[in-house]
């Protein structure tokens, strides 16, 4: 099983603790109970084997109040309240929201194998997209309809898509893509801008000025030309829109780009580089 810490506990000397049985003569799904072997495993768990981060997140995920005290006075208050289900179902979520990625959470599976999966995706989407993230993925889903900030509490992502669709919707929103700068690249690329002066007509050290947004703003430019898309389509995460595009028309029209091209013509670990100035260049001249 995947992202059941305390299922898989378990499993090896009490079996499945999702187990149920099905009473036949009204049909109704009998959950396992606890028993004295079961019981004091969890809370052997509860107590002993969680770190305090996984704790809390898994107090934060009962459907039960949990009283001040010690782990062990703690335990056995929500023994008392869950069923043994119940309870790995809290760790379940709890570990299903602390996936760092999307991608670690789906993995590489063409098709969902079940509901529960699907539903794994929209909760961890819950915790970690913001809603206008949320906004620009359904926007990116459907480009011709228009969707505004409040509508999608409804919504449901992981329910239309398939995983690889989902998770390439969801790299569109928030990267990172691959035409994106690597680290040795932007360092390439860097080198051969032209030095600034500041005000008293004193050369300005590169490292001493802010390139964070003109990096933004050139992977803006270079996912529009790997992707060939209108520049309006560009994720927001590059920044706006018309901000992108005006870095674009700026440094186009006084020749950076060209000259960048130029010099690093001769780095063959900048191919990829002066492939994406070639692209624009040649564009320009349309």
């Amino acid at each position: 099983m995947k992202f059941e810490p305390l299922a898989d506990y378990l499993e090896p000397r009490l079996g499945n603790i999702y187990a149920d049985n099905l009473i036949a003569d009204d049909g109704f799904v009998e959950y396992r109970p606890w028993d004295p072997e079961l019981e004091q495993a969890v809370k052997q768990y509860l107590v002993h084997e969680v770190t305090d981060e996984e704790y809390d997140r898994f107090i934060d995920m009962l459907y039960c109040a949990v009283p001040d005290g010690s782990r062990e006075e703690q335990a056995a208050a929500i023994l008392k309240q869950q069923l043994p289900w119940e309870v790995a179902d809290a760790f379940h979520w709890a570990a299903v929201k602390a996936v760092p990625t999307l991608s670690q959470l789906i993995g590489d599976r063409d098709a969902w194998e079940d509901g529960g999966q699907q539903d794994d995706a929209q909760v961890w989407m819950e915790v970690h997209a913001s809603e206008d993230q949320l906004v620009e993925l359904a926007q990116y889903m459907n480009p011709t309809v228009p969707v505004a900030r409040g509508e999608l509490s409804w919504w449901h992502p992981a329910l239309e898509l398939k995983p690889a669709q989902l998770l390439k919707a969801w790299h569109h929103v928030v990267g990172p893509a691959a035409s994106d700068f690597t680290d040795a690249e932007w360092e390439l690329l860097t080198s051969c801008l032209p030095l600034r002066k500041d005000a008293y007509g004193r050369v300005v050290d590169r490292r001493a000025y802010n390139l964070t947004q003109r990096r933004r703003s050139y992977n803006g430019i270079r996912y529009r030309f790997a992707n060939k898309i209108p520049w309006n389509r560009i994720p927001r995460r590059y920044g706006a829109t018309g901000g992108v595009y005006m870095r674009y028309f700026l440094d186009m029209k006084n020749g950076l780009f060209a000259n960048l091209m130029q010099s690093l013509r001769v780095i063959p670990e900048a191919a990829n580089l002066v492939e994406w100035l070639k692209q624009m260049t040649v564009e320009n001249r349309r």
